[in-house]
């Protein structure tokens, strides 16, 4: 976080008026089938660049035992909010302390959401801007106001346990164990340009869905031009990939064809054309939304 009070204010607004929505709001968990992925992608010892989003691929990379991860957004929230997670992880609170402290959106009677005292205890394993940042939210504003202003109405974690590796049986405990082993950075950056800064070369690339919407990154090209504007960001990014290393764009149903216009991806045959060649593959598992199949682009650097 570059300026932490300028990250507060943008939290504040976001509460307060919903000033700029789509840019600030947080997804509580992800909506990605990660353990459909992390069963065909091995991240075990791999340096690993993944979005931030709602830090939870990240928290299954290191369960999986990455070597190192960094974590990427353009939205300065996440960065907060990932040390959040962190945090209450690292302080050894049991697995349903965690999702209840972090669950005031779904459940605003829950008493453990945002508690004071349970906050006293995750504190210290906060950094310093992320301490300010929330305590200041925590003095202004209600678990509910937090919760709400925050975060995107998305699934609540226990519908959708079975597709996140860290909240099956008994990993959370292994996360627990595993997580101070794992070098982890937070930048805020923009996916279009962090491969100019990149000091370091990677195993893994994990983009997250951000494949599936591209209007918002490449504004005034037609579709067919942002896919091949989305291949070229990945052979900008193949440098920094070590030999056999990977990148990853997960795509929700790739064989529905529905709305091409703003979302390219979904257009099987066009899709096929921009990602030809030998370095592209796809892998294939089920879907969290539906009964077909989400799948992801694999890009390996030959």
């Amino acid at each position: 976080m570059a300026n932490i009070n300028k990250t507060i204010d943008i939290a504040k607004n976001l509460i307060l008026n919903g000033q700029d929505k789509e840019k600030y709001m947080l997804y509580p968990y992800t909506t990605e089938n990660l353990v459909g992925l992390f069963q065909q992608i091995n991240v075990s010892g791999k340096d690993c660049l993944t979005i931030n989003g709602s830090f939870d691929q990240s928290l299954d990379m290191a369960l999986l035992g990455a070597k190192s991860i960094t974590a990427f957004d353009i939205n300065p929230l996440t960065i907060p909010y990932a040390e959040l997670k962190i945090a209450l992880i690292l302080t050894g609170y049991r697995e349903d302390i965690y999702f209840k402290f972090l669950n005031s959106y779904y459940d605003v009677l829950e008493e453990y959401a945002y508690h004071p005292k349970i906050f006293e205890y995750i504190k210290k394993n906060l950094s310093e801007p992320s301490l300010i940042f929330w305590q200041d939210l925590m003095n202004s504003f209600n678990k509910r106001e937090i919760g709400s202003g925050l975060l995107y109405d998305g699934y609540p974690y226990y519908e959708q346990k079975e597709f996140v590796n860290y909240m099956q049986d008994n990993n959370y405990q292994k996360l627990q164990k595993q997580l101070p082993n794992t070098s982890i950075e937070l930048l805020e950056e923009n996916i279009v340009t962090l491969s100019n800064c990149l000091t370091k070369s990677y195993d893994i690339m994990y983009f997250s869905n951000i494949i599936c919407y591209p209007n918002p990154i490449y504004d005034g090209k037609n579709y067919e031009e942002k896919l091949y504007a989305y291949k070229e960001m990945i052979d900008s990014y193949s440098t920094h990939l070590n030999k056999e290393g990977k990148i990853i764009s997960y795509i929700y149903d790739p064989f529905n064809n529905q709305g091409c216009d703003e979302f390219p991806i979904f257009d099987q045959s066009l899709r096929e054309k921009v990602f030809s060649g030998d370095e592209y593959s796809y892998i294939y598992f089920p879907s969290y939304f539906t009964n077909t199949k989400d799948g992801c682009l694999v890009y390996t650097k030959k």
